[in-house]
């Protein structure tokens, strides 16, 4: 006993292991874990997973439920965030895993002693067999081969994608999306306001609600493809079909690349490229407002022109081969065309565009 009578206690080392020897427990086998580690959160310690309700609830719906409090305690937690996120999944590969087991098929049932054998699991994983049933859980290789199936599904019924285009979400220039995070800690501010804001300033506005930042894009996102693309303006043509798949960058802010499917669109290698490029002009220009519309000009300087970064330039020269040759009409680069009496102009205009780049 360590006391101030027994000084010399003081200087020994004491090892305390109540659970040694035992099996750690997965945070799902207690049920006030989400009590205990959160005490601010569940000021009487009551309203958890594991509070007893007339209607059994899922671990999704519970969290998606938190998330989406009105008061924004548990959205504005990054680390509860985090959990939230772990034990929906881990949840999810555990029944998944379950049922999987339940559906072999007679005599291909795969036992524990089975699971045990190193020679065994090390077959499953060279057949795919041992990740196949996580293609529910979004991020999993099974779920991205599932919808990279069904993409190739789309491409087989609808031939190929008319237009492919990446929608970023410009969080730091989007004042509402501060202005709607600031009014939930009793801030509020104007649009010149948040213009003044530095960059440090946006950036930890919108780390203190990621949950907001990202539903704010996700709304966007909808109503550019539902008051848009959809319109009977028809701005990229007529839509037939379209398929999406959001990333999120290393920064944090998520992404959408998009593939569109467009009504009675020619088609490369079907119709004439004359056709094809008089359907690209139709919808598309390269070329720089004049100063009739500032407002544009300055939209289009600003996020329609390429400018060189460490992501581009991870191999000493930009990986998506900027600046490209000039042109004063759409062309569709085919390389069986070039004529070999052409190629060494083409090889000296990309000496002279490489020598630019490394300016």
């Amino acid at each position: 006993m360590m006391t101030i009578e027994n000084p010399e206690a003081f200087n020994q080392i004491v090892c305390v292991a109540p659970a040694e020897g035992q099996r750690p427990l997965s945070i799902m086998t207690d049920p006030n874990f989400e009590t205990m580690s959160n005490p601010e959160k569940f000021p009487i310690s009551g309203g958890c997973f594991a509070t007893e309700r007339p209607n059994k609830i899922t671990y999704r719906k519970y969290f998606n439920q938190r998330l989406l409090d009105v008061d924004g305690r548990f959205a504005k937690d990054t680390d509860y965030l985090f959990v939230a996120q772990y034990i929906v999944e881990a949840k999810q590969i555990l029944d998944d895993a379950n049922n999987f087991i339940w559906r072999q098929k007679p005599g291909r049932n795969f036992t524990a002693q089975q699971a045990r054998d190193k020679n065994v699991v090390s077959q499953c994983v060279r057949k795919d067999n041992a990740y196949r049933f996580m293609k529910n859980v979004q991020g999993s290789p099974a779920y991205y081969q599932k919808t990279f199936y069904e993409l190739l599904a789309m491409i087989r019924q609808l031939g190929t994608p008319t237009w492919f285009f990446t929608l970023s979400a410009a969080d730091m220039k989007w004042p509402d999306v501060i202005q709607t995070i600031a009014r939930q800690y009793g801030v509020t501010y104007t649009d010149e306001q948040v213009a003044a804001l530095s960059f440090e300033d946006k950036s930890n506005w919108i780390r203190r609600n990621p949950v907001t930042a990202a539903r704010h894009y996700q709304y966007r996102l909808n109503t550019f493809f539902q008051e848009f693309l959809k319109s009977p303006a028809n701005p990229l043509g007529e839509l037939v079909e379209y398929a999406i798949r959001i990333e999120f960058q290393a920064r944090g802010s998520p992404h959408a690349h998009c593939l569109l499917w467009i009504k009675d669109a020619p088609k490369y290698g079907v119709d004439s490229n004359a056709s094809v490029c008089q359907f690209i002009d139709q919808y598309i220009t390269c070329a720089i407002p004049d100063d009739s519309d500032n407002e544009l000009k300055d939209l289009v300087l600003l996020l329609q022109q390429h400018k060189h970064s460490n992501y581009c330039r991870r191999h000493k020269r930009c990986r998506f081969n900027f600046p490209h040759p000039p042109s004063n009409e759409t062309l569709i680069a085919e390389p069986n065309e070039i004529a070999s009496d052409t190629s060494h102009i083409l090889t000296s205009m990309y000496k002279v565009l490489d020598s630019r780049k490394s300016q």
